[in-house]
């Protein structure tokens, strides 16, 4: 599955070969160079992770992230801030939901590091099935819980819990059966 990233960032000289590189990684990449443009791509493409800068045009990435963190539809999606700012700034980009911070310019290494730590973090439940000892419906289930925390309409949620109810007492059926 490509993974997708929005990547927010005012400069063209920074975001461009961001993104190419992003792309040749494997990933899908959305770039916006202000905080609101960003906002309605985080709500329209639900990335798998932002990269920001914290300085950009019009809103701040601090204003950005807190709206990322209130929209129910994206708040869990990962933040990771690419800026050249101090520490005051770090304290507050952490305290507005960043889940990491990282200084300009962009060691590589480090960046490809917080990808792998907070993809697993998201993935850390799919894992814990294939440990147990789950089956392939409890992968699915953990799938449909993903997609419903994700939706944006009512519509939408309804099908999903149906879905999701049907898995699970698909599989208390078959327990009850087996035992």
């Amino acid at each position: 599955m490509e993974r997708t990233i929005l990547v927010v960032e005012d400069d063209f000289d920074t975001r461009y070969p961001l993104a190419e590189l992003l792309a040749i990684r494997g990933y899908r990449v959305i770039t916006a160079s202000d905080a609101e443009s960003a906002l309605q791509s985080a709500r329209s493409a639900r990335p798998d992770l932002i990269l920001t800068d914290i300085v950009l045009p019009g809103r701040s990435g601090l204003h950005f992230i807190r709206k990322v963190r209130a929209d129910e539809a994206i708040h869990a999606t990962p933040i990771i801030v690419i800026s050249g700012c101090d520490q005051t700034t770090r304290d507050r980009a952490q305290s507005a939901g960043a889940d990491c911070f990282l200084e300009k310019p962009i060691q590589l290494e480090k960046l490809w590091d917080e990808f792998a730590r907070l993809f697993k973090e998201r993935t850390v439940a799919r894992v814990r099935y294939k440990e147990t000892g789950f089956d392939h419906r409890a992968a699915e289930i953990e799938r449909l819980l993903e997609e419903y925390r994700r939706c944006s309409s009512q519509v939408e949620r309804e099908a999903l819990l149906v879905r999701l109810k049907e898995k699970l007492l698909e599989k208390r059926t078959r327990a009850t059966n087996s035992a």
